[in-house]
């Protein structure tokens, strides 16, 4: 997980996540074509959420146990 924030506003935080993960799927596919009869080809998915997020350490705990 990669979190986007700078002094800019949301709108320029949502355009680096976008623009970070169309550069980390041409990699693959570069690497995927490279590599091509050598290895077998390699598939990420991405994907992207805008807004707020609760981050830090969390306590779970359920009738199994916690963690």
């Amino acid at each position: 997980m990669v979190i986007f924030q700078s002094e800019g506003s949301p709108t320029r935080h949502a355009l680096n996540a976008a623009g970070a993960a169309l550069q980390l799927l041409m990699r693959v596919a570069q690497l995927n074509h490279d590599f091509a009869g050598v290895y077998p080809p390699v598939a990420i998915h991405v994907g992207i959420n805008s807004g707020s997020a609760l981050v830090g350490a969390t306590k779970l705990d359920a009738a199994g146990g916690g963690r």
